[in-house]
């Protein structure tokens, strides 16, 4: 099955070649499968295409990650073509976007490597519309959550959003340590603990989470 799965994946690309689009920003596609051969196909595929094998997992969850958006859409209907009963969501056009012109540089274009989490808005629509305008009004409310960014050296944050699913995916310099990055964005900065501290009620775990985890972190799959 799994020589199958490869064959049909390269066989479909020429039948998908013609479906991209252009975006300019990076998009996610999800698939849900137990078949832990899967991700590494799919890295190979990537790999032959010439792609940036950005593969990702999290228990049976497994993601492309794109920055280049028509590649995220070739894999997709490439997968819906060889496998159409797999669950899957695309995640396009982030509704919140930081990057280095937040920090008055310009961007860099810098090699990076990405910090990948999901989690869900809660149930309430009427919570999940605050969510929402909290992050419209994040930069001129909490201008200090982007200045902890900009101290991170984070080089871009997009947060994507799929019915109450919520994807974000962090831009960071290649071989940093992301942790000791991360610990910046808060040092003499209270200011995103309190940002933190307000979102923290409008998320909840994803399916399949542990109890009292809220984002579950993807890991990137190497061959």
């Amino acid at each position: 099955m799994h020589k199958l799965f490869f064959i049909v994946f390269v066989l479909s690309a020429f039948l998908f070649s013609c479906s991209q689009k252009t975006e300019t920003q990076p998009a996610i596609v999800e698939f849900e499968i137990a078949d832990s051969a899967f991700a590494v196909n799919l890295v190979m595929y990537c790999n032959i295409e010439g792609y940036k094998p950005e593969v990702c997992r999290w228990r049976n969850h497994v993601l492309y990650f794109a920055e280049k958006p028509a590649h995220a859409r070739a894999i997709l209907d490439m997968v819906e073509y060889a496998f159409p009963n797999i669950k899957h969501k695309i995640y396009e056009n982030p509704f919140y976007v930081f990057n280095r012109s937040n920090c008055g540089e310009v961007q860099a274009g810098e090699e990076c490597d990405f910090f990948i989490i999901s989690a869900n808005l809660v149930a309430d629509e009427k919570l999940q519309q605050e969510y929402m305008d909290y992050h419209a009004t994040q930069f001129e409310n909490f201008p200090e959550v982007s200045e902890g960014f900009c101290k991170a050296d984070f080089q871009y944050l997009n947060l994507y959003r799929n019915g109450r699913q919520l994807m974000l995916v962090i831009a960071y310099p290649h071989n940093a340590d992301f942790n000791e990055l991360n610990s910046r964005t808060t040092e003499n900065n209270p200011r995103v603990d309190e940002w933190n501290l307000i979102m923290g009620k409008y998320q909840e775990g994803i399916a399949g989470a542990d109890e009292g985890t809220v984002w579950v972190e993807f890991t990137k799959v190497e061959i």
